[in-house]
């Protein structure tokens, strides 16, 4: 049975890639090792962000090095009308008289 191949990553590397990228929703993720892969782990406010975060690290080891997106999505109000702006909160009646 031919020997496994061990990448050697930088998990500080990888929280850096995330911290560095600016963004306020990415400030609860954290990077973890487990079997070989790197695991993302924290809370997240959109899909966008727990994708985002994906691909800033997959970029960062050119795809090499499996990761394990176990971000949560916890969407608030807050959150929601950053993403969709205000007035988009679901209702059809957008205020304005005809």
């Amino acid at each position: 049975m031919p020997a496994q191949t061990t990448i050697e990553f930088d998990l500080e590397t990888a929280q850096a890639v995330i911290r560095e990228a600016g963004y306020a929703g990415l400030r609860q993720v954290s990077c973890k090792q487990n079997m070989g892969r790197i695991v993302l782990c924290g809370s997240v406010p959109s899909f966008y962000m727990k994708q985002l975060a994906q691909t800033l690290v997959q970029r960062c080891f050119r795809k090499a090095i499996p990761v394990d997106n176990q971000l949560q999505v916890e969407c608030t109000l807050s959150t929601e009308l950053e993403i969709v702006g205000p007035g988009a909160t679901g209702s059809t009646d957008s205020g304005r008289s005809v």
